[in-house]
């Protein structure tokens, strides 16, 4: 009995320590606008592309250990259809979103991972 109260305890305490590890961090909109509005449009679209990548790469590697998170597909979506419209600036904000998502979905498999080997 004792066990399995200091089991969950031990997974509780890990699941809140990986929330905090995980929060958002805050976006620097500020220096990607600059970036994208003083690059031309070929450099600006390369740039969201480039972001767009990556963050797809992040996806995948949370979608290989099966935690993708539900939304994380969808900012991809919506970078992408950003780029068709020309807003280069938002589609690296997303992308940059997404992209965070998928390591932090990541970091939440191998967080969750050690806390049931602890058991």
């Amino acid at each position: 009995m004792i066990t399995k109260i200091i089991t969950i305890g031990a997974i509780v305490l890990l699941s809140a320590c990986a929330e905090m590890q995980t929060a958002e961090q805050p976006i620097n909109e500020k220096a990607i606008a600059t970036k994208a509005s003083n690059s031309k449009d070929a450099t600006a679209k390369t740039d969201a592309t480039t972001a767009i990548a990556a963050a797809e790469k992040a996806r995948k590697a949370a979608h290989k250990v099966g935690y993708e998170w539900r939304d994380t597909a969808k900012l991809i979506k919506q970078a992408k259809k950003a780029v068709k419209k020309k807003k280069y600036t938002k589609a690296i904000k997303l992308a940059k979103k997404a992209e965070r998502q998928g390591n932090d979905a990541v970091a939440q498999y191998h967080d969750q991972k050690n806390a049931a080997a602890m058991n």
